[in-house]
């Protein structure tokens, strides 16, 4: 999933518009500098709201193929 569709299902679930989301995106990304992507903060906050979003299986199948790899050279 990617952001956009991470922020669609936010708003989906909760009935807040995409001009509350962003705020909400960029707040907690100043709180924690900076350090944190777009999508990660829609998780946070996806979270903090209860709403359920399922990642990719096929996505989660490759990074974990892809750390396996590399941790294996």
């Amino acid at each position: 999933m990617n952001s956009e569709k991470f922020r669609r299902r936010i708003i989906e679930d909760t009935g807040l518009s995409r001009k509350e989301i962003n705020g909400i995106v960029e707040e907690k990304r100043v709180k924690l500098k900076g350090r944190i992507s777009e999508e990660l903060a829609l998780l946070i906050i996806a979270k903090e709201l209860a709403v359920i979003i399922e990642k990719d299986k096929d996505r989660c199948l490759d990074e974990w193929i892809n750390k396996g790899v590399r941790n294996s050279t």
